[in-house]
């Protein structure tokens, strides 16, 4: 989780839960949008989600009745570094589980 104080407000950039749900499918609907699909990654300023986007996808949703484009920003970034790291670990398990494997039909 990332967490920056403002001046203003407090902004926050999570993953979703399940309590986040609501404020989400209502973001969508001031977006005009769908919800994006699969796990989200929110930016929340205060208490309020104000902009979401789909760690499956890329395709973010925000609220058009607020400054939203550099929340978006941070969740591309975030976003970016997130897929970066879960390639890195899935190349890292599909690169040992040959090995793995050999050395489980070696001992039986």
């Amino acid at each position: 989780m990332y967490h920056k104080n403002t001046q203003e407000q407090s902004i926050t950039i999570k993953v979703a839960g399940a309590g986040d749900s609501e404020q989400v499918r209502r973001l969508a609907e001031r977006d005009s949008a769908g919800v994006p699909c699969g796990e989200l990654l929110v930016a929340m300023v205060g208490d309020q989600v104000r902009a979401a986007i789909s760690l499956s996808t890329g395709s973010a949703i925000a609220d058009p009745f607020h400054r939203t484009a550099e929340l978006v920003e941070l969740l591309r970034e975030r976003f970016v570094q997130l897929s970066r790291t879960r390639k890195r670990n899935i190349s890292g398990v599909a690169s040992t589980l040959p090995a793995a494997s050999l050395a489980r039909t070696r001992s039986t």
